[in-house]
């Protein structure tokens, strides 16, 4: 039986890719796994892959054209490379997002990337800490969206699949059975990996996985070990799931009426102006809804 040797040059959802992959079928090998870009330049994956003798590369799809270039340049031509989709997904948690003053990255002080997007909106327009911890309430996300971005994210996800050729209603119904299916917007969990690595296993390497499900419950979480973000109660609501309000942060549990404090205070204490954004941006519509919500509260 023919092994596969396989490189896997990701985003941040590489070591659930290798584990998944290795948990699906045992005549593969995987060689090495790069969240490209952090672990390694993209260079250098590409230089280690080969090195390694890799005839297989998996690819996220944002990175598939760049990674030919470097093949080429370098000389190298694998067997195959299969392109996949990055799985990112808001429905779950609409309020996350990256926040920025002018080019610097605005973090919270327990050194996240990810900041909840009202709290940076209400604090670049001034608003109090307690204006803002009102905000998360069923009728401010009611007005912001925020309750309504399953199907947008869904589509934009399922749009995804289409572009690297994957049966996205084959991927969701596996993944939905288990509820949240995400940590956050780019952190997915387990079986979401594997659903999808299911699919390559199958379609594009001609093995024969196990079924994903079979497997969910030997998958090490590596995304779980860094954040994992809240489903605010009102969205939990309209998707019946369990509402979670603490944010675990590297083994920490912060309660999120203490997470959103903390922001307001470092970001203060560190001098992050009213011009900070975040991105996915707040839409004009947004900031006048924080407004409006912030002013009724005052009356």
């Amino acid at each position: 039986m023919t092994t596969h040797r396989i490189a896997v040059l990701m985003n941040c959802q590489a070591p659930l890719w290798a584990d998944s992959l290795q948990a699906l079928v045992s005549d593969v090998d995987i060689a090495c796994s790069f969240h490209v870009g952090v672990t390694v330049d993209l260079a250098g994956s590409v230089a280690a892959a080969s090195a390694a003798g890799c005839d297989t590369l998996i690819v996220v799809n944002e990175l598939v054209a760049e990674v030919a270039e470097e093949c080429a340049r370098v000389g190298y031509a694998p067997q195959t490379v299969v392109a996949v989709p990055g799985l990112y997904f808001a429905g779950f948690h609409p309020d996350l997002g990256y926040g920025f003053d002018g080019d610097e990255r605005v973090r919270s002080p327990w050194g996240t990337d990810w900041v909840p997007r009202i709290a940076i909106g209400a604090y670049s327009l001034g608003l109090t800490l307690e204006q803002t911890l009102a905000m998360y309430s069923t009728p401010c996300f009611d007005a912001l969206g925020y309750l309504d971005r399953w199907n947008p994210s869904t589509e934009a996800l399922r749009v995804r699949f289409d572009e690297t050729g994957f049966d996205f209603t084959q991927w969701m119904r596996a993944t939905k059975r288990t509820g949240v299916f995400m940590h956050g917007l780019n952190h997915p969990r387990p079986l979401a990996v594997a659903a999808l690595a299911e699919q390559v296993c199958r379609d594009r390497l001609g093995l024969q996985p196990r079924p994903a499900h079979t497997v969910e419950g030997v998958l090490y979480d590596a995304l779980a070990t860094s954040v994992i973000w809240p489903v605010h109660e009102p969205v939990a609501a309209r998707l019946a799931v369990p509402a979670v309000e603490v944010v675990k942060i590297n083994g920490r549990f912060i309660p999120w009426t203490e997470f959103v404090a903390g922001c307001y205070t470092d970001w203060a204490e560190r001098g992050v102006s009213t011009n900070a954004s975040c991105l996915p941006s707040l839409s004009q519509h947004e900031l006048n809804t924080l407004v409006s919500f912030a002013g009724a509260m005052s009356r």
